[in-house]
């Protein structure tokens, strides 16, 4: 995807790169830390916080990577053309997908 391919172009620790849209905001990355990664997500640590040198390419030295992530916040409701949408005023539609740094699903 797109955003894959921007992600394997940012550095290890780099900040997060945001594209805002009328209907979505993006934002992708790359980090050794999901903990920390936005306040409405919690990821429990150890497993989800690696060291900050964390390769993005597993070795035979180094198995574990770093991670990278999409995340989408969408400004309305994607789903209110949908007969099953709940009847609400207010609505919060976000997407999280946490990969590893070099954008390979997690095995988890």
């Amino acid at each position: 995807t797109i955003c894959k391919s921007l992600i394997k172009g940012m550095a290890r620790n780099s900040p997060p790169v945001v594209f805002d849209t009328l209907t979505f905001r993006l934002t992708i990355g790359k980090t050794p830390d999901l903990t920390s990664t936005h306040e409405n997500f919690s990821f429990p640590a150890p497993y989800f916080k690696r060291p900050a040198d964390s390769p993005d390419e597993p070795a035979p030295n180094r198995t574990l990577t770093g991670f990278s992530y999409i995340y989408v916040e969408y400004m309305t409701n994607i789903y209110s053309w949908s007969a099953s949408n709940p009847v609400s005023n207010d609505s919060a539609v976000v997407t999280l997908i946490a990969l590893q740094a070099n954008t390979k699903d997690l095995d988890l």
